[in-house]
């Protein structure tokens, strides 16, 4: 159980970063370049088929059989937390007004150290990049992520015109 809240919690977040994101595009006049835009659209339509298959499969039992019978109690555990959590409309609600929050404070957090830094991104686009920084920190190519995270700010913040010394000082100060 402990370790599917940590997933869950962990998912929220994501989503929230990403509902962030789009509210930002949809309601924001800044210009955000294509090169930001297209990989956020593609992780955003992979999350939302990620999403879907997970539901899918939570919605139909006897998935279990198929699994080596080692895994199948943790699995049915997994499911059963997963379920639970599904039928309380209500906290789901509040986890993700929490989580927007949070969300907002993070990127609000990191826009006042680019502009401590004297650079100028807007909120809007940090909203964009760190989504997509956090999804790179996610593949296990490093430990915890060291170097892919400042890799990836100097990547997505370079298409802005930010030196690679700025995008990865503003990475190590968030």
């Amino acid at each position: 159980r402990a370790f599917t809240s940590v997933v869950v919690d962990r998912s929220v977040a994501l989503v929230s970063l990403f509902l962030l994101g789009w509210i930002g595009l949809v309601l924001s006049p800044v210009n955000v370049p294509r090169e930001l835009v297209t990989p956020f659209v593609i992780a955003s339509g992979a999350g939302v088929l990620v999403a879907a298959l997970a539901v899918a499969v939570l919605r139909r039992r006897g998935w279990s059989r198929f699994l080596p019978s080692l895994v199948r109690p943790w699995a049915s555990e997994i499911a059963a937390t997963l379920r639970a959590y599904g039928r309380d409309h209500r906290v789901q609600a509040e986890a993700l007004v929490l989580s927007l929050g949070f969300q907002v404070l993070m990127v609000t957090s990191i826009w006042t150290l680019s502009r401590a830094l004297q650079l100028d991104i807007s909120p809007v686009i940090l909203a964009v990049v760190i989504p997509l920084v956090l999804i790179a920190t996610l593949i296990p190519i490093s430990v915890a992520g060291f170097g892919v995270r400042e890799g990836a700010y100097v990547l997505l913040l370079g298409e802005l015109g930010v030196s690679a010394g700025e995008a990865t000082l503003l990475s190590l100060f968030s």
